[in-house]
C-alpha cells in the first residue's frame, strides 16, 4: 500500500502540472482531488510521513518526514483548488479518459465537497471553533452526493470484468 499510494500520488502531481500547462482546468481539478485523496490515505495510515520531498527522486532518495498537521493543510488546499478548477473548463474533452464520471465536472465537484466534509470532520478535534466547523461540514455535505448513485466508483466491473483486487482474493 505504501509504494502504490506514493506511485499514484506522483502520477496525480504530474497530471496537475500537465493539465495546468494545457489549461485543462477540469482535468487539473480531478488530479488535485487525487493528490488530496492519496495524501490523506498516507497520513491517515502512517501519521507523519514523507510528502514535500517524497515524489521527486531528483530532490531526495531519503525524503524528510512531514508532520501530519502540515500535510492536512496541504490536503485542504488541494481540495480547495480542485473546487475552484472544477468550475472552469477544459480545452479538450475528458469524457473518454474519465472512468468514473466521464468528464462530468459537476459530479467531480460533488466529490470535492464530500472530501472537504470528510477531512473537516477528521480535523474537528483540533478545531478552535467546533460549532463553526460542524456548520461548514453541513454546508459541504449539502453540496455533495445526494444518493449512492452519485458515488465516485468505477462502473466498469461486472461478472465478466471483475475488480482486480476482488479477483486476486
Amino acid at each position: 500500500s505504501w509504494g502504490g499510494t506514493y506511485s499514484t500520488l506522483k502520477d496525480a502531481l504530474i497530471s496537475v502540472k500537465v493539465a495546468e500547462e494545457e489549461q485543462n482546468f477540469i482535468t487539473k481539478g480531478i488530479a488535485e482531488l487525487f493528490v488530496a485523496y492519496n495524501l490523506a490515505i498516507l497520513t491517515d495510515m502512517y501519521g507523519d510521513t514523507p510528502w514535500k520531498e517524497a515524489c521527486d527522486y531528483t530532490v531526495s532518495m531519503t525524503p524528510a518526514i512531514d508532520k501530519q498537521e502540515e500535510i492536512y493543510k496541504d490536503i485542504m488546499a488541494y481540495v480547495d483548488a480542485a473546487i475552484e478548477d472544477l468550475q472552469k473548463s477544459d480545452l479538450t474533452s475528458l469524457s473518454n479518459q474519465d472512468l468514473i464520471y466521464k468528464g462530468d465536472a459537476s459530479a467531480w465537484l460533488k466529490t470535492a465537497y464530500g472530501l472537504k466534509a470528510r477531512y473537516t470532520m477528521r480535523l474537528i478535534n483540533r478545531s478552535t471553533d467546533k460549532q463553526a466547523d460542524l456548520n461548514k461540514v453541513l454546508d459541504y455535505v449539502s453540496k455533495s452526493f445526494t444518493s449512492a448513485d452519485d458515488e465516485a466508483a468505477y462502473a466498469v466491473y461486472d461478472a465478466n470484468n471483475i475488480n482486480p483486487f476482488f479477483g486476486y482474493f
